[in-house]
């Protein structure tokens, strides 16, 4: 075999080794990577239930549950004080009938799901959805706590059910 020919092959195995072996630091050095699921820890911004107003029928929208460790939402009628009004028009309430419970969620943010209701709610129905904590036995029961947040309330949230149909900027799953 000729010299050169030789020398250009030993070359270019030299030139693919160094390639790899400088693209293999670059990606040592690079970013980590991002797991599959991040579970962050809520702080004091962070907005731990997101329940929009929406349109009746069978399913409760939720936008977003932050939950610090394995938990649900569940799903309360609003019960009316003797004027027949309800009390405050944001903050949920932990009291009155469950009518829905969400899959156990596990630990992290969970956004833009459905939760299933033991009823048909109809326009004007006022709901209260609340996050609580599994007690180990992944099922809600009375046992299983309320999330409360750094004031000691429990995280909960009232929401209305405006129509019947579906709203004009809704988006069904």
């Amino acid at each position: 075999m000729d010299k050169r020919v030789t020398v250009f092959i030993i070359t270019v195995i030299i030139v693919i080794i160094g390639f790899f072996a400088i693209n293999s630091m670059l990606k040592q050095q690079g970013t980590p990577p991002v797991p599959d699921e991040i579970t962050a820890e809520p702080t004091a911004t962070t907005t731990l239930l997101v329940v929009p107003d929406q349109a009746g029928g069978k399913q409760a929208f939720i936008g977003q549950a932050v939950v610090p460790s394995d938990g649900f939402v569940v799903i309360r009628t609003v019960p009316e004080d003797t004027t027949g009004t309800t009390t405050d028009t944001t903050i949920g309430t932990t009291t009155g009938m469950v009518i829905g419970v969400s899959e156990l969620l596990p630990a992290g943010t969970k956004e833009n799901f459905l939760v299933d209701l033991d009823q048909e709610v109809v326009e004007g129905d006022i709901l209260s959805a609340g996050i609580y904590l599994d007690d180990g036995d992944g099922t809600y029961t009375d046992a299983d706590q309320a999330l409360t947040d750094d004031a000691g309330d429990p995280v909960t949230m009232k929401f209305t059910i405006l129509d019947v149909g579906a709203l004009e900027n809704e988006v069904k799953l």
